[in-house]
């Protein structure tokens, strides 16, 4: 299990109609997020060129950047998540823990959307990221026992390429996007 592609596939060994209602319980979750990066896309396309706010549509366009990334940890995380209520709980039960995460991290997003103002929409989903990032770091330590019951370790290597490189990524497009900003907006002497 030390290899990044040896996660077992459980819904395999379902029926077709449970792994059918479990796969879209779990891809209910990614719904606030995607919907998010939908939301900040559209404002910026629809914010006029000359617009001279606070905030200026690029800061847009990366925070919808972050809300894809949030929707590939949030992912990742349900994937870990799935393979242990599957193995613990009845399939019935796995939905519900599916569909509660899904309304947590939906309204999450949306209190987001709806409590902050566009100008502060980038922190937010950064941290929403990085919130994200530490709780499958976290996932993935507690569902490392299940091949070796009592003997929980931290896949290094699986953190990093499934939590840590997005978010590095992510950070290096915004980085990038924001001196560029600031190279524009700075008054010439």
């Amino acid at each position: 299990m030390n290899s990044v592609s040896s996660r077992p596939k459980p819904l395999r060994l379902l029926p077709r109609k449970t792994a059918w209602t479990i796969r879209l319980c779990s891809w209910m979750s990614l719904v606030g997020s995607l919907y998010s990066a939908v939301y900040c896309i559209s404002t910026a396309a629809n914010m006029p060129p000359e617009c001279k706010g606070a905030v200026r549509p690029i800061e847009l366009v990366l925070a919808a950047i972050w809300c894809i990334v949030g929707t590939y940890l949030t992912r990742a995380l349900i994937n870990g998540l799935l393979l242990r209520w599957l193995v613990y709980y009845s399939p019935l039960g796995t939905a519900l823990r599916l569909l509660s995460f899904a309304a947590a991290t939906g309204a999450v997003y949306q209190q987001s959307l709806q409590r902050t103002d566009t100008a502060h929409l980038l922190p937010v989903f950064i941290f929403l990221s990085c919130v994200l990032t530490v709780g499958y770091a976290i996932q993935n330590f507690i569902t490392s026992d299940l091949s070796r019951p009592g003997r929980r370790s931290w896949n290094l290597v699986r953190v990093a390429v499934f939590a840590v490189v997005p978010i590095g990524l992510a950070s290096f497009i915004t980085m990038l996007s924001l001196l560029r900003l600031v190279f524009l907006l700075r008054p010439s002497c």
